[in-house]
């Protein structure tokens, strides 16, 4: 499913340029009761979408299989996933694979449902590197995470 929407956009484009990987706020069946299993299921959804779209990324995008580079950026707000998704970009942006794929991954964590993730999300990709942390809240400019 995900493939189609990367070759239509290739298709429609001639390229792909940047990958926004949102992993929005989501309900949950509220009919789980164990706690366990709902860690599980944020953490399917939050953390497993952030590895399947980047894994596509590289896959349409990496210059290992023929693409031209390009930017990822994961969005998350899910607190629980948070420290996943971070430690996963920072793996996959460091300078070594982002030099052997040619693409800058980076994470932007809305801290709150108004923050302007549009602007920010124009300014990070102008000022920020691979593997870096961004934060936003009350509207205020980016800021990287500590």
């Amino acid at each position: 499913m995900w493939d189609n929407a990367f070759i239509s956009c290739i298709n429609r484009f001639g390229r792909l340029d940047i990958v926004v990987n949102n992993t929005a706020d989501m309900e949950f069946d509220v009919s789980i009761d164990d706690r366990d299993e709902m860690n599980d299921a944020i953490m399917r959804v939050h953390y497993g979408g952030v590895v399947s779209g980047t894994l596509l990324a590289i896959k349409y995008m990496g210059a290992p299989n023929g693409g031209k580079g390009g930017t990822v950026v994961q969005t998350t707000c899910c607190v629980s996933a948070t420290n996943n998704v971070v430690g996963y970009t920072k793996v996959i942006g460091d300078v070594r694979s982002s030099h052997h794929l040619k693409i800058r991954t980076m994470v932007l964590c809305p801290r709150n449902v108004s923050d302007n993730v549009g602007e920010a999300l124009i300014y990070i990709l102008e000022k920020g590197s691979s593997g870096q942390y961004w934060i936003v809240e009350n509207e205020e400019t980016p800021r990287l995470a500590e």
